[in-house]
């Protein structure tokens, strides 16, 4: 035994004034992971799992010494995984991947909800952008209504939602079309309220893109009718026409509810978003504009996102009042011939 190889080890210390801050009095168990296998680490933490009393905390980085935007792709593609549950991190990815592996496992099993509620690099606080670290904030709840289904049941589910959506999206345009395409199934679902982007592609290109921000009819009735308006009534794009349905790309997002930004300035505002998550409106004296979560595709920085909604809505990059109202919002997006995504709510 060399108790040097833990000299300057602060995993643990590190954590214990915000947990002290956060719980007052309370009593831990420290664990420091090393050669150890992903089940292993979830053996343990299924037998300290506990009730509701019991918090449960994996520390890790993520990349190291990558220049800022390097960082930053790396450290998205990481946190996709983990918000997707899966437990296949590397030590590059994560120093800490092994007890994050571990939780990640317990927590599929479980059916829990990862929510990403910030990531940000030692660029966006110390300066130096040539050599960063990452580092993010998620946390892991209980499916709704404290009742885990399992998760095969859960994507099943997930999946013929998804696919329902798609159908009934194809069906509208390929009616307005007058191209025969088998009637969609019907679901419980569809008549339930519901707000929906439909997006539509031909050849990996932009055909259309129209939706609703807020629920103001049945599901089914509002994914169809957003088709319709993508494919004919989108004025950025000419009608699609019957010789591009077959090449035809079909995507539906379903928003979650809005909630707005409590910001006291721009700078403020562009601390709280969270990218690769959010779909944000801005509205300003009768102006009003939206962006997808999936526009951080190809935004990587908020400022830029933010630019790029002003843009949208008509309004100078430089522009801000005190009148300017944001709100945002997350998205289950649904792709024909593709799995479902989600972004955190």
């Amino acid at each position: 035994i060399d108790e040097r190889a833990h000299t300057a080890e602060h995993s643990l210390e590190v954590h214990l004034p915000f947990l002290q801050q956060l719980l007052g009095t309370f009593s831990f168990v420290p664990l420091v992971v090393g050669a150890a296998s992903t089940e292993d680490v979830a053996a343990v933490l299924e037998r300290l799992w506990g009730d509701d009393s019991t918090l449960i905390v994996a520390s890790s980085d993520l990349s190291h010494y990558l220049g800022y935007d390097d960082a930053r792709r790396v450290d998205r593609d990481t946190l996709a995984a983990v918000l997707r549950l899966e437990p296949r991190l590397t030590h590059d990815q994560a120093c800490g991947a092994t007890p994050v592996n571990g939780l990640l496992a317990l927590a599929h099993r479980r059916g829990m909800r990862a929510e990403l509620l910030d990531l940000r690099n030692s660029g966006d606080t110390a300066g130096d952008r040539a050599r960063v670290v990452g580092y993010a904030a998620v946390a892991f709840f209980e499916p709704a209504g404290a009742v885990a289904l399992a998760e095969e049941t859960m994507s099943v589910e997930h999946g013929a939602r998804g696919v329902t959506l798609l159908a009934h999206a194809r069906a509208s345009v390929a009616q307005a079309l007058g191209v025969a395409h088998a009637a969609p199934a019907d679901a419980a679902f569809l008549d339930e309220p519901g707000a929906t982007f439909v997006t539509l592609r031909v050849n990996d290109r932009l055909r259309g893109c129209v939706g609703s921000l807020a629920p103001r009819r049945a599901l089914g009735e509002d994914v169809r009718a957003n088709a319709r308006a993508a494919a004919f009534d989108d004025p950025r794009f000419a009608r699609v026409e019957a010789h591009e349905y077959g090449a035809l790309a079909v995507e539906v997002s379903v928003l979650s509810p809005s909630t707005p930004f409590v910001a006291a300035n721009e700078d403020d505002l562009l601390a709280q978003l969270r990218p690769g998550v959010d779909g944000i409106t801005l509205e300003y004296r009768g102006r009003r504009a939206t962006l997808l979560p999936q526009v951080w595709d190809h935004v990587s920085e908020p400022r830029d996102f933010l630019t790029a909604l002003k843009h949208k809505a008509g309004l100078d990059p430089g522009f801000w009042s005190p009148e300017v109202k944001v709100s945002r919002y997350t998205v289950d997006k649904y792709v024909e011939g593709d799995q479902l995504t989600r972004s955190p709510s």
